[in-house]
């Protein structure tokens, strides 16, 4: 068995709830991600001419990320994001299977669906994760957000698009020296590890001069 296997493997050993508990998170117009275009590019939320970027490198099965996600990214959105102070822009960190078929039904209905669905994942982390079959939990999750079947089966098999990621991720990785998750690259600075809602906004504001 590879390390790669053990891994993914190792995330279903704790308990599993039911995904079915999860709240349906339905898109308004399912039929367009039947549709949409899978891209391998960078999101940007906020203000393309916002003076600050904020990358974070984030692993979708990392607990971290998942701390961090849900409860530093509201406030630092809310702050700075929202108020054109920064763009974001959330990059993918494989350091398994899983988290790659998550990267790639969050890019399969769309650039404008990207977000949205990769939200979902890392806010419901702790209970996908926990589940006695992690890959149909993964599965169930993009259905829920609208997404047919057919679609989530093309994407997921189509080899080009994951060695087209694959390589976007190493290239990204390496341009910023990332071994580990979460990592934020601000500027000149790279903080590696759990931030709080202080700790990034100082950083921030440094880059921003305040």
């Amino acid at each position: 068995m590879s390390s790669q296997t053990r891994r993914t493997v190792m995330l279903g050993l704790s308990a599993a709830p039911l995904v079915t508990a999860l709240p349906a998170f339905a898109a308004e117009e399912p039929a367009a991600a039947a549709t949409a275009v899978p891209f391998d590019g960078d999101v940007i939320i906020g203000d393309k001419d916002a003076p600050v970027t904020v990358y974070e490198y984030v692993s979708y099965t990392c607990g971290y990320c998942g701390r961090v996600h849900q409860t530093v990214w509201p406030e630092i959105k809310a702050t700075y994001v929202d108020t054109g102070k920064v763009k974001f822009v959330l990059r993918p960190f494989y350091r398994n299977t899983v988290d790659l078929d998550v990267d790639i039904l969050s890019r399969c209905g769309g650039e404008e669906a990207f977000y949205p669905l990769a939200d979902v994942y890392l806010n419901t982390q702790s209970v996908w994760t926990r589940h006695e079959d992690i890959p149909g939990a993964v599965r169930q999750i993009a259905r829920r957000a609208g997404m047919p079947e057919a679609r989530i089966d093309a994407c997921l098999d189509d080899y080009d698009f994951k060695k087209t990621l694959v390589e976007s991720f190493r290239e990204n990785a390496a341009a910023h020296d990332v071994q580990s998750t979460p990592t934020f690259v601000i500027g000149n600075t790279v903080h590696r590890g759990l931030i709080s809602v202080e700790g990034l906004a100082e950083i921030i504001d440094s880059e921003l001069g305040a």
